[in-house]
């Protein structure tokens, strides 16, 4: 009978043994170290803990301060809480250590917290807030500085941000910054310069677009910075505004087409303001030869304030302003006292009343 041959026993290759070994040591070494870490883990947490009660109880302000400091640095998921509270706290250096801190961690949540700071009553902490602004890349918070463009009070605060966004201006900045310049303050000043410093092309494609805002105050100011481009092809576009329902939108224009006067085509529109058929024609050709002025047009105005039709007569007398020529008075008067003005009387007044002051400046000149 034949005998079965001894089992052979496999070792492990000579080779292995080493990463066999290390792999023992790790398991032990993690065996004996994980309630190392995590006692130091929640040694930390105590820590923080710890800052977070100092930073919000402590009496003393350098005490808070070094809270702040510590807590910017923890990596805490409370950090930021803390430290948007701390913003308002009664001492500058740990408002300007809270500043730093939410700067540090970046979160794009805090602009608007860190954006208040800039109208700080401490130059210290506001420009410590502006030094945070710069931090943050500004595509990540676009928008945030978008809103707070539109919506905050301080009108400093939101030349600092008009700054800001002024960096890259993309379509949204564009508009943003056009609705900024309904504003007669700085950051409306800047927005404007901005806008204004744009190539030709780009500049006359966001103020054009300003026309078709909803807000009149927006209009107007897309007309005067169109009235500076010393453009022809925005003459039409702001001669379709003369006569607006808003008395701004309407003065705006009639101030544009003043300095744009050279690229008007003065013939044509006195020609409409004499011999179209259509009132409201002549009604608007009649305002734009105010603009234009010389005798041809005071002829023309002249001629239309004993229209048939009130609205060329109302749209004569209004020219009359921009004419700006007393020889009109007279004729004022006569027409005031006429019964079918009554629609226009008001009008016919301030119109007299303006002439009237002119022709005072004049004599006293």
């Amino acid at each position: 009978m034949r005998s079965c041959p001894p089992p052979t026993l496999h070792r492990p290759s000579i080779h292995r043994r080493p990463v066999l070994c290390t792999a023992v040591r790790a398991i032990a070494l993690l065996g004996v170290f994980s309630p190392v870490l995590a006692s130091a883990q929640q040694e930390r947490g105590l820590q923080v803990l710890h800052q977070l009660e100092r930073l919000r109880d402590s009496d003393n302000w350098r005490t808070r301060m070094q809270a702040a400091v510590y807590i910017s640095g923890s990596r805490d998921v409370r950090a930021r809480r803390a430290l948007g509270r701390a913003l308002d706290d009664t001492h500058y250096a740990v408002r300007a250590a809270c500043v730093r801190g939410l700067a540090s961690i970046g979160d794009a949540r805090d602009v608007a917290a860190v954006v208040d700071r800039l109208a700080d009553p401490e130059s210290y902490v506001s420009m410590e807030a502006r030094r945070a602004l710069e931090r943050w890349p500004i595509d990540t918070i676009e928008d945030t500085l978008i809103r707070l463009l539109k919506t905050h009070p301080d009108s400093q605060v939101r030349r600092t941000i008009a700054e800001r966004l002024a960096e890259r201006v993309t379509p949204a900045v564009a508009d943003a910054l056009l609705e900024a310049m309904a504003d007669a303050d700085e950051a409306g000043r800047f927005a404007g310069s901005v806008l204004g410093a744009l190539p030709d092309a780009t500049a006359r494609r966001v103020f054009l677009r300003g026309l078709q805002m909803p807000s009149y105050r927006v209009q107007a100011a897309a007309i005067d910075a169109l009235g500076h481009l010393d453009d022809p092809s925005v003459v039409e576009p702001i001669a379709r505004l003369i006569g607006a329902r808003s008395p701004e939108v309407s003065r705006a224009a009639a101030r544009s087409l003043a300095r744009l006067r050279k690229h008007i085509d003065a013939k044509t529109y006195l020609m409409v303001a004499r011999r179209s058929r259509d009132r409201r024609a002549r009604a608007h050709a009649l305002r734009i030869a105010g603009v234009v002025g010389g005798e041809e047009a005071s002829s023309a105005i002249f001629f239309a304030m004993d229209d048939k039709d009130i609205t060329v007569r109302g749209a004569a007398v209004a020219a009359l302003v921009d004419l700006r020529d007393p020889r009109a008075i007279p004729k004022l008067k006569e027409m005031k006292g006429r019964r079918e003005n009554a629609r226009i009387i008001a009008l016919i007044r301030s119109t007299m009343a303006h002439l009237a002051r002119l022709q005072r400046a004049a004599a006293e000149s």
